[in-house]
């Protein structure tokens, strides 16, 4: 098993990850969708250090993710270029996604519990918040300014590759 590179657990009843997960260390697409509340093992201090170096996308839907679930994810898949959180209940994306590196694609539509963003990832080039209804008028001024840094910076390095 620790060969497979891809996972699709869609509506399935999975509600907790089995210690063997972390033996899937070639595993580059995880994908849960509906699976009602992902929970952890219940002795999980080892599952705390685990990283999955070779994910690439995670797809996380309609997973009831707690807003104490979601640091232990990006912890573990800090390599991920592609994070889809869609549909999810927490209330903030904390300050550690910053650590996210190399995710370039966040989507967080539907997470209408959704209140703050606390970080986002340097590289950051795609963000999706569909119908986020509760995010503070500072996470939005946040990420608009993002944008405009974003939009600025394109824009001087386009001007100096004409230039």
């Amino acid at each position: 098993m620790a060969h497979i590179k891809e996972i699709d657990l869609t509506y399935t009843s999975i509600r907790e990850l089995p210690f063997s997960f972390p033996n899937l260390s070639e595993l580059h697409h995880f994908t849960i969708w509906d699976c009602g509340m992902l929970r952890f093992p219940k002795d999980n201090d080892k599952m705390y250090s685990i990283v999955f170096s070779n994910m690439t996308k995670l797809t996380l839907h309609r997973c009831n993710l707690s807003d104490e679930c979601l640091p232990i994810f990006l912890k573990w898949f800090v390599n991920v270029k592609l994070l889809d959180l869609s549909w999810n209940n927490f209330k903030l994306i904390p300050e550690c996604i910053s650590e996210c590196h190399l995710l370039n694609d966040l989507r967080l539509n539907y997470c209408k519990s959704l209140e703050e963003i606390r970080g986002i990832s340097p590289n950051l080039e795609r963000l999706s918040a569909k119908e986020c209804i509760s995010l503070s008028s500072s996470s939005r001024r946040m990420l608009l300014s993002q944008v405009c840094c974003f939009i600025l910076q394109y824009i001087v390095l386009h001007i100096q590759s004409i230039m």
